[in-house]
C-alpha cells in the first residue's frame, strides 16, 4: 500500500484495514519508519492469507482517501504486487534484516498469522476448512 501519510503508526493502518474489513484476512505487515523522525516512509507491505483478500484490499483502496491525518494530508492511495509473495518469504526476507532487532517494536514487521488455522489449512485443507 503507498500514498499511506507520514503520520500513520502501524495500530493506525491496522485498525484502518480491519475498519474497512480485512481483520483476520492478513498475516503480516511492515511499515517502514525513517530513523531520523520516525515517521513512516509513506508505504507498507501487507501479506493477505488468500490472493482474493489482496485483490478485494487493491480494489478497496483503489482512490482511497486515509480516515486519520486528512487535515495534514490529502494523499489517495495506491496499491501495487509485492515482490515477495506469501507469509514464509516475507519472513524469510526479514529474518536476518536489522529492522528485525529494532529496540522499539513499532519499527519491526508486524506477524499477524494464526497458527491454528494456518496448521488446518495444512493438515484440512484451505478448502474445507473455510467451510465452517
Amino acid at each position: 500500500i503507498r500514498n499511506i501519510p507520514n503520520r500513520y503508526t502501524q495500530r493506525e493502518l491496522i485498525a484502518e484495514l480491519e475498519d474497512l474489513g480485512f481483520a483476520s484476512t492478513f498475516d503480516f505487515l511492515y511499515i517502514p519508519l525513517d530513523k531520523g523522525t520516525m515517521s513512516n516512509v509513506g508505504y507498507a507491505f501487507v501479506n493477505f492469507a488468500r490472493p482474493e483478500w489482496a485483490q478485494k484490499c487493491m480494489d478497496a483502496f483503489q482512490n482511497y482517501r486515509f480516515k486519520r491525518h486528512r487535515k495534514t494530508s490529502g494523499k489517495i492511495a495506491q496499491v501495487s504486487v509485492a515482490h515477495l509473495q506469501g507469509l514464509e518469504a516475507n519472513l524469510a526476507h526479514y529474518e536476518k534484516a536489522a529492522v528485525n532487532t529494532a529496540k522499539l517494536k513499532q519499527c519491526r514487521p508486524v506477524v499477524m498469522a494464526n497458527i491454528s488455522a494456518n496448521l488446518a489449512n495444512l493438515v484440512v485443507g484451505p478448502q474445507e476448512n473455510d467451510k465452517e
